[in-house]
């Protein structure tokens, strides 16, 4: 019986706080797309909105962001090489929305959250103890 609170121990020391920060924010960002994708319905529901397609196909794509993102925090945690990769690229994709939300569409409020989010997990993601950790599989 103890081996297997040993062995937690030791992957709980293994994971670097960078990964441990960035698993963090990562599911932060899917909470945050499922609270949004709610949103959207409840508005779609209750509201007038101008295309009810467009309003519930935008929940549904919230929905799915939100699902992977979700559900690659525990390989993340695991330290599992491939779950970073689709990460990554959701992260990168989240700049160019953050940016055009923020300094385009003049709505600060939300861009600048999406920003700061997907640049603090592709810079701990960079960081040498994270990478060494991935590399480590």
């Amino acid at each position: 019986m103890g081996s297997v609170s040993e062995t937690t121990e030791q992957s709980r020391e293994s994971v670097p706080r960078e990964v441990l920060a960035a698993t963090a924010v990562t599911a932060a960002e899917g909470l945050a797309l499922v609270g949004i994708a709610v949103f959207l319905v409840v508005e779609t529901i209750a509201g007038d909105p101008r295309s009810v397609f467009g309003a519930l196909s935008g929940a549904g794509i919230a929905l799915v962001a939100a699902a992977c993102l979700i559900g690659l925090t525990w390989p993340l945690r695991r330290l599992r090489r491939w779950a970073r990769t689709p990460v990554v690229v959701l992260q990168v994709l989240w700049l160019p929305v953050g940016f055009s939300l923020a300094f385009q569409a003049g709505l600060p409020g939300y861009g600048v959250p999406i920003l700061l989010a997907a640049l603090a997990v592709l810079i701990l993601f960079g960081t040498p103890a994270a990478r060494a950790a991935f590399d480590n599989e």
